[in-house]
């Protein structure tokens, strides 16, 4: 059947130094499909020649009309340990770090995008806490695919030189809490809820209180925002929650500060926007 969007076709390659794509969009009703799935298999094939060095040597055979857009990130050495697992961690921004931290506020998330949510969120943990907030993004998560250097670069590139950011290699906070000993977490109420949903330990409930367990005894606290959740509005205080996840959180009332915007929401008003 015809297709009523456009005729488009993307082509990633990811290394341990870069990360490149090439997008191509091609006149429509101009071939039939067979000619154009050539078209892309010969653009995928020039993509992987370029990655190993080589001249692309494949004729795509496009139209005056027609181009390939062309992005690459290339990575900081550090990145690239990151992505090997040689390191667990990069910093960056923000004051000097002290040599052996600890009692740190760090506030991890996704940041896709970046938000006023975020940055109030930030501002109150400063107030009641006494410290600059620290930013965390890690680039391996539970429930999604790792990072590339495109992700890494942009959603770190939303935050100023004054800030720090780190850059991970801990998708859980029992990881976090090794990395972070002594740190206070800024969380939602949608977050702290699943710290504590046993299918993030292989579904053992044993298993599960014992990683509370070992986050608490890493002297780590968490500083609970509510948040809305599809049924309203829900702070710390109406979730229930197992010891002895309970006693290290902090709740933020409702009246202090509260911000219903989404990332989710943001980004999909972003793509309708695009539509």
């Amino acid at each position: 059947r015809p297709r009523r969007g456009a005729h488009r076709a993307h082509v990633a390659i990811q290394t341990i130094s870069f990360t490149a794509t090439r997008s191509l969009v091609l006149e429509k009703g101009l071939r039939d499909r067979q000619k154009e799935e050539k078209i892309v298999t010969q653009l995928v094939l020039n993509s992987v020649a370029e990655a190993c060095g080589l001249k692309p040597s494949l004729d795509l055979g496009l139209t005056g009309g027609e181009h390939v857009e062309r992005a690459q990130t290339i990575a900081p050495p550090t990145w690239q340990s990151l992505l090997l697992a040689k390191t667990e961690a990069v910093r960056q921004g923000g004051p000097p770090e002290q040599e052996g931290e600890e009692g740190r506020v760090i506030f991890p998330g996704a940041f896709n995008p970046l938000h006023d949510g975020h940055r109030g969120m930030a501002k109150i943990a400063e107030e009641l806490l006494g410290r600059p907030v620290e930013f965390e993004i890690s680039i391996l998560n539970p429930d999604k695919p790792p990072l590339d250097y495109w992700e890494m670069k942009r959603r770190a590139g939303q935050f100023g030189p004054e800030h720090a950011v780190w850059l991970t290699r801990t998708p859980t906070f029992v990881e976090k809490a090794r990395l972070f000993p002594g740190a206070t977490f800024i969380v939602g109420t949608d977050t702290v809820r699943r710290i504590a949903e046993p299918r993030y330990y292989g579904d053992d409930e044993t298993a599960c209180r014992a990683a509370l367990g070992r986050i608490a005894a890493r002297g780590c606290h968490f500083l609970v925002f509510g948040r809305s959740l599809g049924t309203g509005f829900v702070s710390l205080h109406q979730i229930e929650l197992p010891e002895p996840l309970r006693s290290i959180c902090r709740e933020v009332p409702a009246e202090q500060f509260r911000e219903d915007l989404s990332s989710t929401e943001l980004r999909r008003a972003a793509r309708d926007g695009q539509t």
